[in-house]
């Protein structure tokens, strides 16, 4: 288990606890790294049609929506871990 900082755009600092781990099932809460930008949120998976799964790391507070990242194929994404509760 780790122990993450966070600094948000707020100046709000807020501490979370993550489990380390490579995958994670989705709708759950994770630390991930996309593209070299770090970010909290829900992962998500839609399986396509002969096609690698969608993946979306999903804003929870949709006063963010616009924040959601949508994961293409060739992007650089790398989980960190589980957020625990």
């Amino acid at each position: 288990m780790q122990c993450i900082r966070l600094h948000w755009r707020r100046s709000v600092h807020q501490i979370v606890f993550v489990e380390q781990c490579k995958e994670l099932y989705p709708g759950e809460i994770g630390v991930f790294v996309h593209n070299g930008n770090a970010y909290i949120k829900q992962y998500q998976e839609t399986m396509q049609k002969d096609t690698y799964p969608k993946i979306t790391l999903f804003s929870l507070n949709r006063d963010l929506a616009d924040c959601d990242v949508h994961v293409k194929p060739g992007d650089d994404l790398f989980i960190v871990g589980r957020v625990l509760s």
